[in-house]
């Protein structure tokens, strides 16, 4: 019984020590918090405690840590030279929902592209006082976009408002 006593003194000594050498070390004045660390990684360093976790590996999918829809556009367009809206997918895929309500006597074009590849990702003709979702069938990559607003050379007179949905 003595051995028994004697590895439970070793093993409390130690604990404390290292309690004593995290506190000394923790930028935290606070030894409530580091004696509670201290005892969670303890305890997860029983060999028994890991056999019996039973989590599943970690998925290695891109995926995006937005959550939501994220308003990225809404604004009245007022203008005779042709307006533009840009707006930023910050991280993997997102799609765009547009609604735009013409609000003019004359069809508006929009022209949706990315301002680092230039490649264009939809053209939609939107009719006069008409509301419309012009479909946006592609996912936008992250980047920096651009939606280029024109009415044959006259006003653009419409209110837009873009919504984006991360996959």
């Amino acid at each position: 019984m003595t051995k028994l006593y004697k590895r439970k003194a070793i093993q409390l000594s130690c604990f404390i020590i290292c309690l004593s050498l995290a506190a000394c070390s923790s930028p935290s004045n606070s030894p409530k918090d580091t004696l509670s660390s201290a005892v969670q990684s303890n305890s997860s360093n029983d060999i028994s405690e890991q056999s019996q976790n039973t989590e599943s590996p970690p998925s290695y999918q891109a995926k995006s840590t937005q959550t939501g829809p994220q308003i990225v556009i809404d604004e009245e367009l007022q203008k005779w030279s042709s307006p533009q809206s840009q707006f930023t997918v910050s991280e993997g895929n997102a799609k765009l929902k547009l609604i735009i309500k013409n609000k003019s006597e004359n069809p508006v074009v929009l022209t949706l592209s990315s301002l680092t590849t230039n490649e264009v990702y939809t053209q939609q003709e939107v009719p006069p006082h008409l509301t419309m979702s012009p479909p946006i069938t592609r996912l936008l990559p992250a980047g920096d976009y651009n939606i280029l607003w024109r009415s044959n050379g006259k006003a653009v007179i419409a209110h837009v408002k873009g919504t984006l949905y991360y996959k």
